[in-house]
């Protein structure tokens, strides 16, 4: 039996969207075949990766890591959970806050808006533009950076005063903040590659700066790396074809 895993954002559905039912289709051909499992690997939180997948389409997946992991349901049952105030005391998590604020504060963007800094339960996730821009406002942001590398300044700054955190590009306008090794490899304690004739993975963020990257060079992982849902469509074809 092989497990293929998958990335949400940018991979099984564009940006914050809900997937295609062209995605549904050909992950329901694998589902019906008793030689593979499928499992989702996020960062984003539970109910925003079941927003965009859909409640229907849940049992298509045998696991669902949400927050790399850090929130993780087998079925619909919530077997393990960690929370990052656990692991960075209260103090510090405000010296990061008020940092990234300062920082977001002295950016000159073509928009701000609000939301910057989500607090989830394993981690902090950050975007200079702010969570409640529109999808236009989003992509357009998303070239823009491309050009002038925002995120990318952004998380070294972070990361000259912070080095014993871990910051990764994540999602199409944000970076996650995390205790290090709570990237998406946490998820491998709760894997037996014994119990697979292979895992597969699925990311678009698979530079090494990017959230996808830890699992993508797993030793233990045969990681693909994608542009788009299509890319994955296209991916997935040639397996079972």
């Amino acid at each position: 039996m092989k497990l293929i895993l998958f990335d949400v954002d940018g991979t099984l559905a564009e940006s914050t969207l809900s997937i295609s039912q062209k995605m549904v289709d050909i992950l329901t051909v694998f589902k019906e075949d008793p030689y593979y499992e499928l499992g989702i690997v996020g960062g984003g939180e539970y109910s925003k990766i079941i927003s965009q997948i859909g409640q229907e389409n849940a049992h298509l997946f045998k696991y669902i890591f949400s927050e790399n992991g850090l929130v993780s349901y087998k079925g619909d049952e919530l077997f393990h959970k960690n929370d990052i105030k656990n692991s960075i005391s209260e103090n510090n998590l405000q010296k990061i806050i008020n940092f990234v604020l300062r920082y977001i504060a002295d950016l000159e963007l073509p928009y701000k808006r609000g939301s910057f800094v989500r607090f989830r339960t394993g981690m902090l996730y950050i975007t200079p533009i702010g969570g409640d821009c529109s999808q236009e406002e989003r992509n357009n942001f998303v070239e823009y950076d491309k050009i002038h590398e925002v995120r990318q300044t952004m998380i070294d700054a972070l990361k000259k005063e912070f080095p014993d955190i871990s910051i990764l590009l994540g999602g199409a306008i944000g970076l996650g903040i995390h205790p290090k090794g709570w990237d998406k490899s946490y998820i491998m304690q709760f894997l037996n590659k014994e119990d697979y004739d292979g895992i597969i993975f699925y990311g678009d963020r698979c530079t090494p700066d990017g959230n996808d990257y830890p699992l993508f060079s797993h030793p233990d992982i045969k990681g693909f790396c994608v542009e788009n849902p299509q890319n994955t469509i296209d991916s997935l074809l040639k397996i079972i074809n």
